[in-house]
């Protein structure tokens, strides 16, 4: 049970910290709503790709794993005591 306090805390301070890191544009952070839907046709996907939104996303979404994995070793760092 602590383990997953742990992965699933670090992911979200993962996920803030890229997110405050990474979802700014033009000087405007994009909102939240956005990075999570995601786009829904071929259209909107050509879109976000021009608009640097879809690596935007890869980026914050890999702060998050790697929060989950800082996680996970103080976890079981924790869990050895």
């Amino acid at each position: 049970m602590k383990m997953s306090i742990f992965i699933i805390a670090f992911a979200a301070i993962g996920l803030i910290i890229g997110y405050g890191v990474f979802g700014e544009i033009a000087g405007n952070y994009i909102n939240v709503q956005t990075l999570i839907t995601g786009p829904g046709n071929a259209i909107e996907r050509g879109l976000y790709s021009l608009s640097g939104l879809t690596t935007m996303r890869q980026r914050i979404l890999m702060c998050g794993a790697v929060g989950a994995i800082a996680g996970l070793v103080v976890g079981l760092m924790k869990a050895k005591k």
